[in-house]
């Protein structure tokens, strides 16, 4: 089943300790690119549809992971390219912190605007499914990408 290989790459992905950047983002790519293949009929396998719904929602669908997607890739290079911490500034840390939570902020605008969208389509109860698979598997990138990032060291 596609979940029980999720959660083995995911098992992978934890058991092995941080490496080069590149190599991290190499692996990092190699994980959503998996998940990104899979996850249009992972949603299509979890989310029943009536085939009016399915017409009007598949569309949107693409539309959102599309924005999604930006916002994604733009948190990920700012947390794997953050500046050379024993030589960074205080405000080069605060810049970066800063835009970790702007980009936060977008993304919870992002999924408010697309609930209003979703919800004459799928209803409320189909909304929340939909919803909890998507997190389902963004919790799946963000576990492979937490394992990965190098730390700032604090003296």
């Amino acid at each position: 089943m596609r979940r029980s290989t999720a959660l083995l790459a995911l098992a992978a992905l934890l058991a092995v300790p941080a490496v080069a950047s590149a190599q991290v983002a190499t692996d990092l790519a190699v994980t959503r690119q998996q998940i990104q293949a899979d996850r249009q009929a992972i949603v299509a396998e979890n989310l029943p549809l009536t085939d009016d719904q399915a017409t009007k929602f598949w569309p949107m669908y693409q539309e959102y992971r599309i924005a999604v997607g930006k916002l994604a890739d733009q948190r990920i290079n700012l947390l794997l390219a953050p500046p050379a911490a024993d030589t960074a500034t205080t405000k080069e840390i605060n810049d970066m912190l800063n835009e970790w939570v702007k980009l936060g902020g977008q993304y919870a605008k992002l999924q408010g605007d697309w609930l209003k969208k979703f919800q004459p389509v799928l209803g409320a109860k189909g909304t929340v499914r939909f919803y909890q698979i998507e997190t389902r598997l963004d919790l799946i990138v963000q576990a492979a990408l937490a394992s990965q990032i190098p730390l700032v060291p604090v003296k």
